[in-house]
C-alpha cells in the first residue's frame, strides 16, 4: 500500500521522525503521539523511556514535575501543575486521566470565590497503575504499588498495595 506514494512522500515522514527524535532527545522522551496543548515543559524533569501518548494535555503553571523512569502514560491525559505533582518509576497511567492539583477556593457557605485557588500537591509512588478515567485530585498520595480502577475519583491517601475502586475510592478486598 505505501508503494501507491510517491518516494518523496517517504522521505517526508523521515524527516518529520528525525526531527521529533531531535527534539525530544534532549527531554529523553519517547513520544508516539504529540500532545495537544503543553506550557512550563522546562520545569519537567523525566527519566529515561517515558511514553506519552496522543491528546495528552500538560499545563505547569509554576512549581515543577518530576516523572520517574519507565512511565506510560495514555492518550487524552491531563495534568494541571501549580506546586509539586511527582510520579514514581514504573508507572503506568490510563487513557484519559486528570491529576489536578488546582481547586477553585470556596466560603464557608460553600459558594465559589472569583479571587484565588487553592493548590495542593500530589504525589503517585512507584509501580502504580491508574485506570481509564480516574482523577487525581489535589494534596493526595498514591502509595507504591497501589491500583486504581477505572472511573475512580482519588479524593484521599492510597496506601501501599492497596487496589481502590469506585466514583469516591472505596477499598477492594
Amino acid at each position: 500500500m505505501l508503494s501507491k506514494f510517491p518516494s518523496f512522500g517517504k522521505l517526508s515522514w523521515l524527516f518529520r521522525g528525525l526531527c521529533y527524535s531531535l527534539i525530544y532527545k534532549e527531554m529523553r522522551l519517547s513520544i508516539f503521539g504529540k500532545p495537544i496543548f503543553t506550557t512550563g515543559l522546562s520545569r519537567m524533569r523525566t527519566g529515561s523511556k517515558l511514553r506519552i501518548y496522543p491528546g495528552a494535555r500538560i499545563e505547569i503553571y509554576s512549581g515543577a514535575v518530576a516523572v520517574g523512569q519507565n512511565v506510560s502514560i495514555g492518550q487524552c491525559f491531563h495534568l494541571i501543575c501549580a506546586d509539586s505533582v511527582q510520579i514514581g518509576d514504573d508507572v503506568v497511567i490510563g487513557p484519559r486521566v486528570t491529576v489536578n492539583e488546582v481547586e477553585h477556593r470556596y466560603d464557608a457557605t460553600g459558594s465559589r470565590l472569583d479571587t484565588g485557588w487553592v493548590v495542593r500537591p500530589i504525589k503517585i509512588g512507584k509501580g502504580v497503575f491508574l485506570g481509564a478515567n480516574s482523577v487525581v485530585l489535589g494534596g493526595c498520595s498514591i502509595g507504591d504499588y497501589a491500583v486504581i480502577g477505572a472511573n475512580s475519583v482519588v479524593n484521599r491517601d492510597v496506601p501501599d498495595n492497596a487496589t481502590f475502586v469506585g466514583g469516591k475510592i472505596f477499598l477492594k478486598d
